[in-house]
């Protein structure tokens, strides 16, 4: 595993840790107290899976321009601590402009924003087992996405 704790991350730098890249595999890592976001992917068949995601300044997870994407069992926890607007961007997960989006065992709670937001065409996307609680605003926010299935989550 891999941590990355209070790193001062520029905002055009967008994120502390970054997978841009096609199939790229983020298993057990902690991504935690970082300035703007937490974890940043962009890429075709990533996998982020067994993370802990929690206290970073703006989004904990962000997502776009991605083609089966798989989000498992990663935890988050208190994201967009720098207080970014919760009605505009910040989040505990964003994910936006991505087909094929599965996110599953996802525990998202105490976030200054949604739990989890798909936006700007996410489609063909499900969301399963997850646990989206004690967030400012929405658990989970569905704006301008198609195709996406929700089951057996709490929110």
């Amino acid at each position: 595993g891999l941590t990355v704790r209070r790193w001062s991350t520029p905002l055009d730098r967008l994120a502390a840790v970054r997978a841009y890249a096609d199939d790229v595999v983020v298993d057990h890592v902690v991504v935690e107290d970082n300035a703007a976001m937490g974890l940043s992917v962009i890429g075709d068949g990533v996998v982020v899976s067994d993370a802990d995601i929690e206290r970073n300044g703006y989004i904990g997870l962000h997502a776009h321009d991605s083609t089966d994407l798989w989000v498992q069992m990663v935890d988050l926890d208190g994201n967009n601590a720098a207080h970014f607007d919760p009605v505009h961007s910040g989040a505990g997960v964003k994910i936006t402009s991505t087909d094929g989006l599965t996110v599953l065992g996802v525990r998202s709670w105490g976030n200054e924003g949604p739990g989890l937001w798909t936006d700007l065409a996410v489609h063909d996307a499900t969301v399963a087992a997850c646990d989206l609680v004690d967030n400012v605003g929405s658990g989970l926010l569905i704006e301008l996405s198609g195709s996406v299935r929700v089951t057996g989550c709490r929110i």
